[in-house]
């Protein structure tokens, strides 16, 4: 035929056939093929597999056209039967195919398109993840991209190209149906083992535009041993998608396929990558291994376009790197690196230049940048004078200097580009573990009004002043090491996951209007590594004006700030530690130690650590959106240590998880430690005893076999060679006898990847509603307990119902439930929605356990639900934090389950009582309510979760949150000898640890006709027993007659604040009957 012919031709033109033309494995137009299944005709067969479906493609019209319906679950696949065998080092596959590629929706989705290529295993398809399969794969990515690439062993997708919608002739928004495509492949098994190299090409034949792809290697063992290779193509799991009642298909219509196998092809290497560094009279050499390639010489020139010569020691290199020697500090060198293989042509890397350097240690830079240092300043840009040069990424202009008087490098007056100006000193130090950096950073902030004014009326003078509203979230001012000038100062480099992080950096950044200002190492968030914080007060500035009054408007300038820093670099893999210590007005403040190896991914120098070398820089913010503030800086001074001993220091961040009767005890730690001792105490501020000692790779201890809601004191110290650290600051827990009743999440998560999980039904309407509910097999059920979805089923069933206004904001992925993979599920909700998911649950009574409910979630507008029986309750407390609920003990209110006929939306009903009021003797379900969701503002869980035993009552937890414990927390018990005990203050808001603060001592007293009125404040919620104590006499006999309420007197309303200081109590009105006496005296009694 000619298509095949013209394949030929484009084969050889494209130079991807490297050897004689050998055995043609598949050379078919599809013309000879009767319509119907492909497998079955010629020597195409169905893969048969679990997960696998019929009728991969089908014949029409000469053309092998992909399933056009089907479970987005299955994979569909044929292969050839009576293949060649064959699977020899230096084989070589080419491929070519003619083809369209169509998608019957308007919307561009993620995900593949079709597979060809190998596999061991008759039955498996082509997977990604797979030792054993060596897969071509098309497929589609955000926003309007189409992928040509492989996947490695461990299914990460390998691109060989990339193209648009556009260049394939596609139109998003309307039909996608690609112009005619030929694309065309080459897969080598190559001479290192387990090993091949994919390279792939795409034409749009109707345009003539070429797309050439690059070479690519992958890892495949299982494949390299194999001897004889199936032969497959077909489409994966995920060739399709539903939007509500939409599917969104992706095929392809082959017009014809051929794949030619050539033998003792000689490789074709690959330019490498190659990476210099300068060092002290020497050039550090790194490149990229080259697949096949059996050694490298090196070649150096004094300039980049010619006279390369092997540089000394620099010829056969069977390693990726290599250091010149002969390079002479201040010289630039340029340098190639020369692949070579047996039977193969060398290949020349591009040129890339080196410098050798001087390395500097001790004190390197000390300046107050003056006319009067030595060497001298001049006024205007800091970079170019005395080492320093601004960084390649920088934008221009990062500080200005002043060399008059004691000089300063400032940034007052410089225009704020709504980017990052940065500047670092040109001579490196050396990168050691153990290392330490040090000094001194004297600096002021300042900002400027910005057009905004305050009112303070004072003595009836009404006084206006400008201010200025800071914001927060940007560093105003960074300093501190960096691996590579070429990129900006960043502690996250923008890539959470890729951890691609070259830079260990101190910031001071705005935390507020209020001016409060952080200090911090490799902060990516305000409240991530802060070492200390410092407000307004401390620095004297108050730009927000806050504190303005008739003699005082906002003040715009901070006092000068004296910061001490030092950072070392701990030995342990990624882990820099940081403190400070700064001086304001002649008060110091001490900062704590933080480290960059925490738990946040986004500040971990997972670059720097291995370089050889780091650089001194500063940096200034010009934020966007918030107002400018600008830096001066005074002196800087800089020390490098090339060792030191590592810093005794206690671990940090102590935390306790319950168990039954068990506390696990977590900490963070620097990353020196040989091991820990854990210390428990039953007694606030001791004495602790040595609980036990674990090695330094495990950061948490299990303490066991505890005593029912008694607290237990922790303290951790690390141990390290030099001795044993002090201990660390302690925390309190409170040991439960509870036993997890049922648990929905806690492990929901994937395998991999995102992927939603809708199984929310197409929406109906009602009045001006829609409706949502699970539309599984089970009632309600949005994600079933054995769901692929899961990393690891069972769960229980999901259930889920949703309402939203017909007119809300939403897309076509709200309402939704995404899994996110390691982070647990997040619900999506259109504008306005309310919406209620649970989980049933076999039942409980609250009556006879204590139920306790977890929710462990973020979201102001959603709130804990249960339901008992069959009425729904939701709770007072929202989810914007996590919550650990006495069911018994919150209050409640009712909802109603909606259904599709509803035209009103879930709302919370009325009145709110406890759970112990209500009795609840039946609770089968529990789950969120979400009511009135925002727009964009996801609803996030990790889990949700029930458990019953025993429960801390309410009197325990006030005693908690006082900070007195066990015995000391007993009823009776008086620590202050204030003459009112534990209960009494708890019941009247005093202060068990303050001898003069007994509570609320003000009582409200009248006659009214035959009645004392008797007011007294009350608890709102839960609370003890309030008593009216009475007597005639307080000299003979005192208090001794306990009123009964229904026949003593009469309580006549409760309610409202006892007082605007004091509104979590209400006032308690009660009618005393005179019964004739004209003196009476009264008291409360709390029991």
């Amino acid at each position: 035929m000619k298509r095949n012919a013209l394949f030929s031709a484009l084969f050889i033109g494209a130079g991807l056939v490297s050897g004689s033309w050998g055995q043609s494995i598949i050379n078919d137009d599809f013309s000879s093929y009767a319509d119907g299944d492909l497998a079955g005709q010629g020597d195409w067969l169905e893969v048969v597999a679990s997960g696998a479906g019929a009728e991969a493609f089908s014949i029409s019209n000469n053309m092998a056209i992909s399933k056009a319906e089907g479970s987005s679950g299955l994979d569909f696949y044929v292969r050839l039967d009576n293949t060649p065998a064959g699977n020899a080092v230096d084989d070589e596959w080419d491929g070519s195919m003619n083809c369209t590629l169509n998608w019957t929706g308007t919307s561009w989705r993620h995900g593949a398109y079709f597979k060809i290529g190998t596999s061991t295993t008759v039955t498996n398809g082509l997977r990604n993840a797979s030792a054993d399969d060596v897969p071509l794969i098309i497929e589609t990515g955000w926003p309007d991209e189409l992928y040509i690439g492989t996947a490695d062993a461990s299914g990460a997708f390998v691109e060989c190209l990339t193209v648009t919608a556009g260049d394939l002739g596609m139109t998003i928004g309307s039909e996608l149906d690609s112009d005619p495509l030929t694309i065309t492949w080459n897969v080598r098994k190559t001479r290192d083992s387990g090993f091949y190299k994919i390279t792939a090409s795409l034409m749009n034949t109707l345009t003539g535009s070429n797309y050439p792809g690059s070479t690519v290697s992958i890892e495949k063992p299982g494949a390299y041993a194999a001897t004889t290779p199936y032969y497959m193509m077909g489409l994966p799991k995920g060739f399709s998608w539903w939007d509500e009642d939409v599917q969104y298909w992706k095929g392809i219509h082959i017009d014809s396929l051929s794949l030619t196998k050539s033998s003792g092809n000689a490789p074709v290497l690959i330019p490498t990558e190659v990476s210099a560094f300068g060092k002290d009279n020497a050039v550090l050499l790194s490149w990229d291994p080259v697949v096949e390639a059996d050694s490298y010489d090196i070649l150096r020139s004094d300039t980049e376009v010619g006279g390369y010569t092997v540089v000394a020691g620099g010829s056969g290199i069977t390693t990726n790197g290599f250091t010149d020697t002969t390079a002479i500090n201040g010289n630039t060198y340029w340098y190639k690196v020369v692949s070579k293989a047996s039977g193969a042509a060398d290949v020349e890397s591009e040129p890339v230049s080196g410098t050798p350097i001087m390395i500097v240690s001790g004190t390197f830079l000390d300046t107050s940048f003056a006319a009067s240092d030595v060497p001298a300043y001049a006024d205007g840009d800091l970079a170019g004078q005395n080492g320093w040069a601004p960084l390649t990424a920088s934008l221009p202009g990062a500080f200005n200097i002043d060399s008059s008087g004691d000089g300063m490098a400032e940034t007052d007056g410089l225009t704020a580009t709504g980017g990052v100006h940065q500047v670092y000193y040109t001579s490196p130090t050396s990168n050691e573990v153990s290392a330490t950096w040090s000094g001194t950073v004297v600096f002021s902030l300042s900002t400027d009004p910005d057009g905004i004014y305050k009112t303070n009326i004072t003595d009836g003078v009404t006084n206006v002043y400008e201010v200025a509203y800071l914001g927060s979230g940007y560093q105003t001012f960074m300093f501190g090491l960096t691996s590579n000038p070429d990129t900006l100062l960043d502690p996250t480099d923008g890539d959470k996951e890729a951890g691609s992080d070259d830079d260990v950096l101190i910031s001071a950044r705005v935390g507020g209007d209020d001016g409060r200002v952080d200090i911090s190492i490799n902060n990516f968030n305000w409240a991530e590594n802060i070492m200390l914080a410092l407000n307004r007060e401390q620095l004297g500035w108050d730009p927000a004006g806050m504190d303005i009054s008739a003699t005082n408007g906002a003040d715009f300038v901070t006092d000068t700030i004296t910061l001490d820093y030092v950072i070392r670099k701990s030995a342990d893999n990624l882990a820099y530690m940081g403190t400070c210590t700064a001086t304001v007005a002649g008060v110091t403040y001490e900062g704590s130690w933080h480290t960059t190896a925490d738990d946040n991914e986004w500040g971990k120098p997972t670059v720097v650590w291995d370089e050889p070398l780091v650089y001194f820089g500063m940096s200034r913010g010009a934020p966007s959106a918030e107002q400018q503030v600008n830096v001066s800086v005074d002196a800087v001074s800089v020390t490098h240590t090339p060792s030191s001993d590592p810093v005794i220091l206690p671990p940090y961040g102590l935390a306790g998880t319950l168990g039954n009767l068990e506390i696990t005890v977590d900490w963070k730690n620097y990353g020196e430690e040989l091991s820990y001792n854990i210390y428990r105490s039953e007694t606030n501020g001791g004495p602790y005893m040595l609980l036990g000692n674990v090695s330094s790779n495990e950061t948490s201890y299990l303490d066991s076999g505890l005593t029912d809601l008694r607290s237990y004191f922790y303290r951790v110290s690390s141990v390290y060679p030099e001795g044993e650290s002090e201990l660390s600051s302690p925390i309190v827990v409170r040991a439960l006898g509870r036993t997890l009743h049922l648990e929905w999440g806690g492990d929901v998560t994937m395998s991999s990847g995102n992927n939603w999980a809708t199984g929310l039904s197409a929406p109906t309407v009602a009045g001006n509603l829609n409706y949502w509910q699970g539309e599984g097999v089970e009632p309600y059920s949005v994600i079933g307990s054995s769901d692929s979805w899961y990393a690891n089923p069972p769960h229980p069933d999901l259930k889920g119902v949703v309402q939203a206004p017909t007119n809300s904001t939403y897309d076509a992925n709200r309402p939704n439930v995404e899994f996110r993979w390691n982070t647990g599920a997040r619900f999506r909700f259109a504008e306005g929605a309310s919406a209620l998911f649970w989980v049933d649950c076999p039942a409980l009574d609250n009556t006879v356990n204590e139920v306790t409910g977890e929710w462990d979630k973020y979201q102001w507008y959603c709130f804990p639900a249960i339901r008992n029986g069959s009425t729904w309750y939701v709770a007072e407390s929202s989810l914007n934090a996590d919550r650990s609920l006495d069911l018994g003990d919150e209050r409640w209110t009712t909802i109603t389950l909606a259904s599709s006929s509803d035209t009103n939306l879930m709302v919370r009903e009325g009145t709110y009582a406890t759970g112990d009021e209500i009795g609840f003797d039946d609770i089968n379900a529990f789950g969120f309510f979400a009511e009135n969701a925002a727009a964009d503002n996801d609803a996030w869980v990790s889990y949700m979760r029930l458990l019953y035993g025993s429960s801390p009552s309410a009197f325990q937890v006030w005693c908690d949150e006082q900070g007195i414990y066990n015995e000391d927390a007993a009823e009776g018990v008086d620590l202050d000898g204030d003459g009112a005990d534990n209960l009494y203050e708890w019941g009247m808001g005093g202060n068990p640890l303050d001898g003069t603060d007994v509570g609320i001592t003000e009582r409200r007293i009248q006659i009214d006709g035959g009645n004392f009125v008797y007011i007294y404040p009350r608890l709102k919620g839960v609370r003890p027993d309030y008593k009216i104590m009475a007597a005639d006499n307080l000299v003979i006999g005192g208090f001794d007659e306990t009123l009964v309420e229904g026949v003593d007197y009469t309580e006549v309303s409760a309610g409202g604040d006892w007082a605007s200081w004091a509104t979590e109590f209400e006032a308690v009105t009660n009618a005393i009957p005179t019964s004739g006496s004209p003196v009476r005296f009264f008291k409360t009694a709390v029991e």
